[in-house]
């Protein structure tokens, strides 16, 4: 479990993008996390993971391990090959992952890939290698931004397939800015808007106001969205 108490986060102490923020992530589940444009959600995921430091409020987490974040930018070492990023990886954990060899499998890449350096990988590439890095890192809780926004449907149904089975003792985060995967991610999501954090339940969605509402956030209401 991880518990956010009371959040509260300011840019340059003039600009609030975090208000009073608290939930509590359990484990066994995906979390999809949407927001517009500069809502806030990679600094919400930067403060859960602890790589940027929060103005008042806590983090609580059952496990003590801070949250590995997948950053959106699909940030790897560029003279490298996938497999050579994940052997080095590998060996700074002491406890036995899951091989690079099965890792690959999974995420759909094949052994040419794997020995192809990464700034010759295309963005969707990148992305599966990110993916396979959290299969051999384990960690307890990962938070994943904007991954899927304008993907493939090849590399969305990759991702929820491994996550799926991944999330089993572990908690998964994926922030968004297109409601159409929010709601492929799961039917209840954890919208941010203002700086406060307020989860919308499936059935809330049945409400014209509400999906509106939430369609005019991200900047969807122009279109027809179902």
């Amino acid at each position: 479990m991880i518990e956010l108490v009371k959040i509260n986060k300011f840019y340059e102490k003039k600009k609030q993008i975090l208000k009073d923020v608290s939930f509590i992530f359990e484990e066994n589940k995906i979390y999809p996390l949407l927001g517009g444009r500069d809502s806030g959600k990679t600094s919400l995921l930067e403060c859960i993971s602890n790589d940027v430091k929060i103005d008042s409020g806590k983090v609580l987490n059952d496990k003590k391990q801070d949250p590995y974040f997948v950053s959106k930018q699909a940030i790897l070492p560029m003279y490298i090959t996938g497999r050579e990023y994940l052997d080095f990886l590998k060996k700074t954990k002491r406890k036995q992952t899951m091989s690079i060899k099965q890792a690959f499998e999974l995420v759909g890449i094949d052994d040419k890939l794997a020995d192809t350096m990464i700034f010759d990988c295309n963005f969707e590439e990148k992305k599966r290698i990110q993916l396979a890095s959290v299969l051999v890192l384990n960690p307890y809780a990962v938070l994943f931004d904007e991954p899927l926004d304008y993907c493939s449907d090849e590399l969305f149904e990759t991702y929820m397939e491994v996550l799926n089975k991944f999330k089993e003792g572990h908690i998964v985060i994926i922030s968004t800015g297109l409601y159409k995967v929010a709601s492929k991610i799961d039917k209840d999501i954890l919208v941010l808007n203002k700086a406060e954090l307020s989860l919308v339940e499936e059935e809330m969605f049945e409400i014209d106001e509400i999906k509106n509402a939430v369609l005019e956030i991200t900047g969807e209401s122009k279109n027809v969205v179902k």
